[in-house]
Formats: structure tokens, sequence, C-alpha cells
């Protein structure tokens, strides 16, 4: 009869090796010699990134008044643009 010993690592291992392991991408990230351009994004720069990048998060929520505004103003420009576009496209 054999029996299996499960050896489970500590927190303190765990964090060791994560930190063991940022280490030595960061030296291999720095020893690299990529050949493409880097970006360097200046904060502020593009309205759509900040947001994905969580820039406006502790913006005040909106209510529900101004959101009803806001679409409805999108919805009377943007619905009329696109109806045009598609009768362009109908063929003739």
């Amino acid at each position: 009869m054999s029996t299996t010993v499960v050896i489970t690592p500590t927190a303190v291992e765990i964090e060791a090796k994560k930190t063991e392991w940022l280490d030595d991408e960061k030296k291999s990230l720095g020893n690299s010699t990529a050949s493409a351009d880097v970006v360097n994004y200046g904060q502020g720069v593009d309205v759509a990134v900040d947001l994905v990048a969580g820039a406006h998060a502790d913006d005040a929520p909106v209510s529900p008044e101004v959101a009803r505004r806001i679409r409805n103003k999108i919805d009377w420009h943007l619905l009329p643009m696109l109806f045009l576009l598609y009768t362009c496209q109908l063929p003739r």
C-alpha cells in the first residue's frame, strides 16, 4: 500500500516565488533589444483611452435626467446620419 503526501506551499513561499519570477521578468525585459517603436501615452490625450484605463472612475454618477438628455442628443444626431448612409448604399 502506498500513500501520497501532498505538500502545499505557504503564503510566504508563494510570495517569494512571485517576487523572484517578477524580478526575472524585469531583468529579461530590461535586456531585450526590441526593434518596435514604443509610444508613450500622455494623460488626457485620448478620452477613450482614459475611460478604459479607469481615469474617470471616481467621477460623480450621472443623474437619470442628464443621462436621458445625453441619449436623446446622441439619438437625434447619430440615427439620421446612419439612415442617410444606409440609404446611400441601397442598390439601384
